[in-house]
């Protein structure tokens, strides 16, 4: 078996920074990862966070304001016939543990504690998105290379936490596979590629919040027309003067629009738009 020679921190710190500089690149704007504490972590379950406003789903107040919620793990890897699960592989392939190894303080017996993935299962039933993310390089020479060429969102490991996700004690995966196994009951796994990771957060999130922006133009519209609002401050022209600047007005600038017309016609409170989380 070997170990990596790098730490957890480092594969979190090389994979947050792609995130951000392939949205950067990308045109999503700059999204900024929220790392928090060890004893955090031991409470909340996720390691990073973000929030990407074009998800519908709100930020979470008590999870740093974040709505796209990532575990890192370190994944060992195993080469020989004797490896535990390697009759599911039949080559070389990679393991991470989920559970904990705790000691219990009133006995001083060892256990396996779940307490992270009832979080993150607790998180993933709210409807937010959650991913562990594992290396597939034991190497740091390598892992930096590939960080180098900006990669790494396309080569190391996500695999997504659902709430009905079992207590499994093992993943198991290999360099290229496209999916992975869950021990102790074996559960085959679809693994998530980034690409459409961030494909599928797109369109939802454009879906869903395009249909509700829809919606509330139309009260928006109809409050200014029963409190004979200036034609001037209404939200046509509202959206006549940014349009001006930007033709192409996107469903979260629009969201933001009719957020503050809701505001200033009804005193209604609705969407919290937040360029950057960090």
């Amino acid at each position: 078996m070997i170990e990596p020679n790098f730490s957890e921190s480092q594969l979190q710190q090389l994979v947050n920074t792609e995130i951000t500089l392939r949205l950067l690149q990308a045109g999503r704007g700059m999204f900024l990862p929220v790392v928090i504490s060890l004893p955090e972590e031991a409470v909340s379950g996720w390691d990073t966070g973000f929030f990407f406003p074009w998800l519908t789903a709100p930020g979470l107040d008590d999870h740093r304001g974040c709505n796209f919620f990532l575990q890192y793990k370190l994944a060992n890897f195993l080469e020989g016939r004797r490896a535990g699960e390697w009759s599911f592989w039949r080559e070389p392939y990679f393991r991470f543990r989920i559970p904990h190894h705790s000691k219990d303080p009133s006995t001083g017996d060892y256990f396996e504690d779940y307490h992270q993935l009832d979080a993150l299962r607790g998180i993933a039933a709210k409807g937010y998105p959650v991913f562990f993310v594992a290396n597939r390089t034991p190497y740091e020479a390598r892992l930096f290379e590939i960080a180098k060429a900006q990669q790494l969102l396309d080569t190391q490991l996500f695999v997504g936490i659902e709430a009905t996700l079992r207590n499994h004690r093992h993943v198991t995966f290999t360099e290229t596979a496209p999916h992975c196994y869950l021990h102790s009951s074996p559960e085959g796994r679809r693994l998530s590629d980034w690409g459409d990771i961030l494909e599928r957060s797109l369109e939802s999130g454009a879906s869903e919040l395009s249909r509700t922006v829809t919606e509330l133009e139309i009260m928006v519209r109809n409050a200014e027309e029963r409190r004979g609002t200036p034609d001037r401050l209404r939200l046509d022209a509202v959206y006549e003067r940014v349009g001006r600047e930007d033709r192409r007005i996107s469903w979260t600038a629009r969201a933001t629009l009719v957020a503050m017309r809701l505001r200033q016609e009804m005193n209604v409170w609705w969407f919290r738009h937040r360029e950057a989380t960090g």
